[in-house]
């Protein structure tokens, strides 16, 4: 009788060790497979979000200014105005959109902040800065392809989109 109990006993603790095993080791798989959802939602949000700033500063920039032309080394709006010192765009669009905007215009082989909402610590707009040749969106851009990344801009880090804009004379 002492003998059943003992195999008894250990067959239960097998059969319970075997299950809390289980258990753990389907928490964790859980754990990891929740983890990479999130984050592929989180990205997937974070694409959509960015794609549709995108869009809306594109409707902003037409309709602040019509169709933007690059004449004589200057951004022009429709009505051959220069847009330089011309903020109320991206400021609408920081205000709407609660995201910081910027126009460059090609300058040699760079881009060259025309009209921006961003500002330095001493409450200047970043006007005349350069993208950089050194930027992770040099290329794409230069190319005429669409960015998504990181930049730091004045010391301060960005998730960033760059969409160039290109007219009929390239």
């Amino acid at each position: 009788m002492i003998r059943m109990n003992t195999l008894k006993s250990k067959v239960l603790a097998v059969t319970i060790l075997s299950v809390l095993m289980l258990a753990v080791a389907l928490g964790f798989l859980s754990n990891v497979l929740a983890g990479r959802m999130a984050k592929q939602l989180a990205d997937h949000t974070l694409d959509m979000k960015l794609h549709g700033d995108i869009r809306s500063a594109n409707l902003y920039v037409q309709k602040y200014f019509g169709e933007l032309k690059l004449e004589n080394g200057q951004l022009v709006d429709s009505a051959k105005k220069s847009i330089e010192g011309r903020f109320e765009a991206v400021d609408a669009i920081k205000k709407d959109l609660g995201v910081e905007a910027t126009l460059f215009v090609k300058d040699g082989g760079d881009f060259t902040r025309v009209i921006t909402s961003i500002q330095g610590t001493d409450g200047k707009r970043a006007v005349g800065t350069p993208l950089g040749t050194g930027s992770a969106a040099f290329q794409p851009v230069s190319q005429g392809k669409l960015f998504f990344g990181q930049a730091v801009i004045l010391g301060a880090p960005y998730l960033t989109a760059y969409d160039p804009i290109s007219g009929g004379n390239g």
